[in-house]
């Protein structure tokens, strides 16, 4: 079986209480026996991640499980204890609702008046707070990049209607936000928020991509280009042939509900993607078939 270890930060590891070295992202173990006793040791302040390599891997708080045809791709989070200690880190009344920013372990954002309350449990590392209220919406938001946004309604009661991190915000008075996808590309896409129908709804209002020199592009670099369009809801038109121009609005549900891309590295014939099921996530190669430069066909590999 083979074992594809991710971490966003520095880890020693340890198979069978054996140390096997200090490793930091995307990591390979070949035809590991089964079961392995699998420790992974984070670098920073955090806690353990242990697990025992077989056929029966499931999804945890700290894993997220891919099931692969030669083996697993286990993606780690190592959860950090939270500063200890009762501190309100931000307070103000708009109208009838009190807006409470407080760290107790960790950081929560509670917008209440008389008759509710709603929460938002924000991410590690945010301090500094503010909030705006624009007669419907209080929108509270961590000062500083990247900055986490919470939204509440108050028509018809107070009702949470946005939850989200975003690399930039501004108020033109309407929320703007610019978000960096983890893509070949590096696009950057500009959205402007507007709440409409009882939930915040996004219009498109630009995106930034790379330039590349035509001399490193090659079919691997359009097929994974193609995939991660899809996956972010970005137009593929520039990608396909006039033949599969005319079939893109049903590329996403021949896809289906992929939800990740896994790195290249777990396969040689296509691209990964995966698709949740109970206890894990199942993984499906798809290849594409290119002309000319430009991808012709679509098929489950």
């Amino acid at each position: 079986m083979n074992l594809y270890l991710r971490a966003r930060s520095g880890y020693s590891l340890e198979v069978d209480g054996k140390f096997c070295g200090n490793y930091a992202g995307d990591i390979k173990l070949a035809q590991l026996g089964t079961p392995a006793l699998i420790e992974m040791i984070p670098h920073s302040a955090g806690k353990s991640i242990s697990f025992l390599a077989n056929g029966e891997l499931k999804n945890r708080d700290d894993i997220k499980v891919y099931a692969l045809k030669d083996g697993f791709f286990v993606s780690a989070n190592f959860s950090v204890c939270g500063k200890k200690g009762f501190r309100v880190l931000y307070q103000k009344r708009f109208g009838k609702v009190l807006c409470t920013v407080y760290r107790d372990g960790e950081t929560r954002v509670v917008a209440e008046t008389e008759k509710t309350a709603e929460v938002c449990v924000c991410p590690d590392g945010a301090d500094k707070f503010e909030a705006r209220f624009d007669g419907k919406i209080l929108f509270v938001y961590s000062v500083g990049a990247p900055s986490f946004v919470c939204a509440f309604s108050t028509e018809n009661g107070l009702k949470k209607v946005m939850e989200r991190i975003f690399d930039k915000i501004e108020f033109t008075p309407a929320l703007r936000t610019e978000t960096a996808l983890c893509d070949i590309e590096n696009t950057v896409i500009e959205l402007e928020w507007k709440f409409y129908g009882g939930k915040m709804s996004a219009e498109e209002k630009g995106f930034k991509r790379a330039e590349f020199d035509d001399r490193i592009k090659s079919d691997f670099f359009t097929e994974r280009i193609f995939f991660e369009r899809i996956f972010n809801g970005l137009s593929v038109d520039d990608l396909l042939t006039e033949n599969m121009k005319s079939k893109q609005k049903y590329l996403r549900d021949f896809l289906g509900n992929f939800v990740f891309i896994l790195p290249c590295y777990c396969s040689m014939e296509g691209v990964c993607l995966a698709y949740p099921e109970k206890d894990y996530y199942a993984v499906k190669v798809f290849s594409a078939s290119l002309k000319n430069g430009l991808i012709d066909n679509i098929k489950e590999v």
